[in-house]
């Protein structure tokens, strides 16, 4: 009975062990609830902030001075210009096509990569604000 509750024990502390590895961490991006999206990208100064809304999408609202990636073509151009130690937010309407986005950047190599959870619907809905100016899209990608 001894050894089956040791062994159980050590069964456990293996797995919990397992999630550490450096592989698994290595392709992992943060998944931040709105409030710890704002918190952190402010709280950096040298971060990205990446919208993968559509244009249209785009013009209706999104926090300011993100940058509009509406395809992966778009996204690779942006990120061209990131250096891999840099923090990169990104965020969609609902979190979908962003989370999508991110395991994109965490296959790139960049290391620190946070999804906004629930997209700018979660944003909105946390009574952060968005920029809802009307304006041409021509960022020169």
């Amino acid at each position: 009975m001894r050894f089956f509750k040791t062994t159980i024990f050590l069964f456990f502390i293996a797995l919990g062990f397992s999630g550490f590895s450096q592989d698994s961490r290595k392709n992992k991006y943060k998944n931040l609830s709105p409030k710890e999206f704002y918190v952190f990208m402010y709280a950096d100064k040298n971060s990205v902030l990446i919208d993968v809304s559509t244009i249209e999408e785009y013009e209706e609202s999104h926090i300011g001075n993100s940058l509009l990636a509406e395809n992966s073509k778009k996204l690779f151009s942006i990120i061209d210009t990131v250096d891999f130690e840099q923090a990169i937010f990104v965020y969609c309407e609902y979190g979908d096509r962003s989370s999508q986005a991110c395991k994109l950047l965490n296959n790139k190599g960049f290391k620190e990569v946070c999804n906004l959870k629930g997209g700018l619907r979660a944003w909105l809905k946390s009574g952060y604000k968005v920029d809802s100016t009307k304006k041409s899209i021509e960022l020169g990608f």
